[in-house]
């Protein structure tokens, strides 16, 4: 039996991902975005985005013609039989998602199936709310005259991607979310994922539609609510003398019933995901009548957190006003050119009002950075150029580079050896000793005589 051929309808994040991996793993992949500048520089070879191993995988999949770029979603869907909406699903003016752009390929595919009698499965791997699957694109795609069930397949599939380690989350995730509209439907994909993954396939979880949608918002929400637990474990750590969130934090995560993942303090998360699907998790949840009071704490914990590394700074300089700070990281996280929601941007903003002038430094995200905020700030390709003769670093995205940076470093280089630690990516001990040092969730005297903040 021949493999499943493999549409990909839109070329953002998730749908060059799943089609580089389709490719890797042998399968002919259609792919078409509306953006024909994407699709240009793709067919130059020129990557839209940095993500480990893609470009390999994605070069790889252009050599061997496992990957094809077309133009239109009909090529897309006459030349496939899974096919993917990978189609952005950006917030909208009430924080739900804008299904716009979903709409707009699914009426194409409507239209490309109007005469077709092959039987084709659609499955939709973009975020949206629950009960979209099964009530806007079933409806769109039935106006074709064509029957969801009987004349084409229909699952709501989403993916769980870390962004930095995306290629091998979506090759060995931990689990396959399969939102069937019909049990055809579903056996299809589940055969399709079994033949995919090999001898060691993920669990793979059954369910309807409007389950799997909830699916994706409940986790994503979940580990935000994880990572605003822990800053405000560390808030409190940073007010009491003896204590450490790093220490407080790792001991809690072996417990079983809580786990080790995302329970580091830090500055905040950032991303493409996180924090716009907790908003649209909140707007829906409001317009079923109910107020999520847990998430909207969430939220307003991850706003606030920012304020963290500029309450820390000003405990090491005093006033910011025509202080010289570095900021470490730009990226939302390390292992990605990002700075959607980024906190590096949340973070200078609050420092260029407080009067600092800032340089800073990335090794993947400056470009995409300096569309954001210009010449408001210098820019240096290096750490050690970054933070030579500065009053203050702060330390945002974890990148392993940064953790050379030693202690000799930052007294050598720097105007006044002052480090805040937004991430604690360095030995306390080690930094207290030899520079002025602070870390989010590290005591910190000052902070402490003030604990109405």
């Amino acid at each position: 039996m021949r493999q499943d051929r493999i549409g990909i309808i839109g070329l953002g994040y998730v749908g060059l991902i799943t089609a580089s991996c389709f490719a890797h793993r042998g399968y002919h992949v259609s792919c078409m975005d509306v953006d024909k500048e994407k699709l240009d520089s793709l067919r130059r070879g020129e990557m839209t985005m940095y993500e480990p191993r893609l470009e390999g995988y994605f070069s790889e999949g252009i050599a061997s013609n496992k990957i094809e770029l077309t133009g239109t979603v009909h090529e897309v869907v006459s030349s496939s039989d899974v096919i993917y909406f990978t189609v952005g699903t950006p917030s909208g003016p009430d924080d739900l998602a804008d299904l716009n752009p979903l709409k707009s390929a699914v009426e194409s595919a409507s239209d490309a199936i109007r005469n077709q009698k092959r039987y084709v499965v659609f499955a939709v791997k973009s975020t949206v709310p629950p009960g979209t699957t099964d009530g806007v694109v079933r409806n769109l795609l039935e106006e074709s005259g064509k029957v969801a069930g009987k004349d084409f397949g229909l699952c709501s599939n989403p993916e769980f991607l870390r962004e930095g380690s995306a290629v091998e989350d979506l090759m060995l995730p931990d689990m396959i979310i399969i939102g069937e509209f019909d049990v055809r439907t579903g056996d299809r994909m589940e055969s399709l994922y079994r033949k995919f993954h090999g001898d060691r396939p993920p669990p793979i979880i059954r369910t309807t539609p409007s389950n799997a949608e909830l699916i994706k918002h409940a986790t994503n929400a979940f580990l935000a609510t994880k990572i605003s637990f822990s800053n405000t474990i560390a808030n409190v750590a940073s007010r009491v003398p003896g204590c450490d969130s790093k220490v407080v934090l790792e001991a809690i995560g072996h417990d079983r019933r809580i786990g080790k993942e995302f329970l580091r303090a830090g500055l905040g998360f950032g991303g493409s995901c996180l924090a716009k699907d907790l908003r649209c998790l909140i707007s829906f949840a409001r317009r079923k009548n109910y107020d999520p009071t847990l998430l909207n704490a969430t939220l307003a914990a991850n706003e606030s957190q920012p304020d963290v590394a500029i309450e820390l700074t000003e405990s090491l300089v005093g006033s910011l006003h025509g202080k010289k700070v570095a900021v470490l990281g730009l990226a939302f996280k390390p292992g990605t050119d990002d700075i959607r929601e980024a906190v590096s941007i949340k973070v200078i903003e609050r420092l260029l009002k407080k009067g600092a002038s800032i340089t800073a430094t990335d090794p993947m995200a400056m470009q995409k950075a300096k569309r954001i905020l210009g010449d408001r700030i210098d820019y240096e390709e290096s750490a050690s150029d970054c933070i030579k003769a500065k009053d203050c670093a702060i330390l945002v995205t974890e990148w392993n580079q940064y953790s050379s940076i030693t202690a000799e470093d930052f007294r050598s280089l720097m105007k006044s050896p002052n480090v805040v630690d937004g991430r604690r990516l360095y030995d306390s001990a080690e930094m207290i000793k030899k520079v002025g040092f602070v870390a989010v969730g590290l005591y910190n005297p000052k902070l402490a005589e003030h604990p109405e903040r």
